[in-house]
């Protein structure tokens, strides 16, 4: 993906042992991991780009979550003991419809909703 999105920057870029690691991903440490290349004159535009996408999809991902109704933080994850009350549930209720059940934990203030 990021060498598309530095291609249609308009900038060359290579990608090497993603096959290599895609066949033996145990080979990642000692290969250091997929590489993408971009010649030296490039490099300071191409982190540029990089880092600008990487800012957008992580502002996307906070407004895709939403935020906590009682502090507006953006902190949020799943409740801890939502999967120990279905599983209780489907114990002894066989209530399988709780499994759709969705409740979120704010990490800040720990409101749950």
């Amino acid at each position: 993906m990021a060498r598309g999105l530095l291609e249609s920057e308009g900038i060359e870029a290579e990608v090497f042992d993603e096959y290599t690691i895609a066949v033996q991903p145990l080979y990642s440490t000692a290969l250091g991991g997929v590489k993408l290349v971009v010649l030296e004159r490039d490099v300071g535009q191409a982190l540029d780009i990089l880092r600008e996408q990487r800012a957008e999809a992580t502002a996307y991902d906070e407004e895709k979550l939403g935020r906590c109704p009682r502090c507006e933080s953006v902190r949020i994850g799943d409740n801890p003991l939502r999967f120990g009350i279905i599983l209780l549930a489907i114990v002894t209720l066989g209530i399988a419809w709780l499994l759709l059940y969705r409740k979120y934990r704010c990490e800040e203030c720990g409101h749950s909703w």
